[in-house]
């Protein structure tokens, strides 16, 4: 599965190409979300996983111009340390398909992939 990651934080962004590539995914990391829009204008993806805090923007406004402009239904999943009901639901409601709450789990990330990846 073709999967573009947007995470700001080096290490976290090779970890998580590290347990996803194992699995023989190919994954394409994007530290800014500038980058990662510029990048759907000329590439398709089959999954999408943000973080919510990015230097030049936020994961949710991401999500709603891929929404708004690009595959509306790419599954996206949201990592992130944002733990609060209301960041969850918010991040549900404007079109993420799973939130996982940082640190991350290796099997539970990759199991959560496969089955987005079903859908």
């Amino acid at each position: 599965m073709k999967i573009a990651l947007l995470e700001d934080d080096p290490a976290q962004s090779n970890l998580v190409c590290l347990w996803l590539t194992e699995k023989q995914h190919d994954v394409h990391p994007f530290s800014t979300g500038a980058d990662l829009l510029k990048a759907l204008t000329k590439d398709s993806f089959d999954l999408m996983i943000f973080d919510w805090q990015l230097p030049d923007t936020t994961g949710i406004e991401v999500l709603e111009i891929v929404r708004q402009q690009h595959d509306k239904s790419i599954p996206i999943l949201f990592t992130t340390q944002r733990d609060d009901e209301s960041d969850i639901v918010s991040a549900l409601q404007k079109g993420a398909d799973d939130y996982l709450i940082k640190p991350l789990r290796q099997g539970e990330l990759s199991a959560r992939v496969t089955a987005l990846g079903r859908r």
